[in-house]
Formats: C-alpha cells, sequence, structure tokens
C-alpha cells in the first residue's frame, strides 16, 4: 500500500528516493530542491512537517523500497569489487521479510 501527502496536481520536477526508513533525512531532500520525498515508514506528524515545508512525501513502506534498491547495490557492489580486481560473489536473499500482509 502506498500512502502520498500533497496536491496531486502539483508539477513534480525533482523526486528525492531513499529506502527503508528514512524520514531523518527529510532535510536532506528540501535542500535538494526536490518536490516529493519518497521513503518508507512515514509517521503522523512527519508527513505534517513535510508538508508544513512545502514537499510532498510518498510512503511506499520499509519493505516496498528497500526491494527496489536491492537488486540495485547489488549490481554496484558486483562492479566495484570488478573494477578492483576482486572476485566476488553477491547473493540477493529471495527471503520475503514483509511482516504485513495486504487487504
Amino acid at each position: 500500500m502506498v500512502k502520498v501527502t500533497g496536491d496531486p496536481d502539483r508539477r513534480v520536477s525533482k523526486v528525492a528516493l531513499c529506502g527503508g526508513s528514512a524520514m531523518m533525512f527529510l532535510e536532506h531532500a528540501i535542500k535538494s530542491g526536490a518536490d516529493v520525498y519518497m521513503t518508507g515508514d512515514v509517521r503522523h506528524h512527519g508527513a505534517l512537517d513535510a508538508l508544513d515545508q512545502g514537499i510532498a512525501v510518498v510512503d511506499a513502506g520499509h519493505y516496498g523500497t528497500e526491494q527496489v534498491v536491492i537488486p540495485v547495490l547489488a549490481d554496484y557492489i558486483k562492479e566495484k569489487a570488478k573494477e578492483a580486481g576482486e572476485e566476488l560473489t553477491v547473493v540477493v536473499s529471495r527471503v520475503k521479510t514483509d511482516p504485513f500482509k495486504y487487504i
């Protein structure tokens, strides 16, 4: 389930994204000039604070936002190891750790 705040008709030019639970980086998103900040585990008052500061928030869930970035990170790690001349096996777990059921 994805939750959003802000004006759905507002034009978006820049989105800041941090997987997992990362509202502690909201100020970085604002300073970067982002119109929208996408992360997970956004609390009620955090969403209100973001709106007060003029930035919309997309809460795509802790598990959901991490699942997007994990394959990218795995590829990045493999590439950096290869560039360093190292042989490295990176295994991405297929175990689902999302404790929630969506009904």
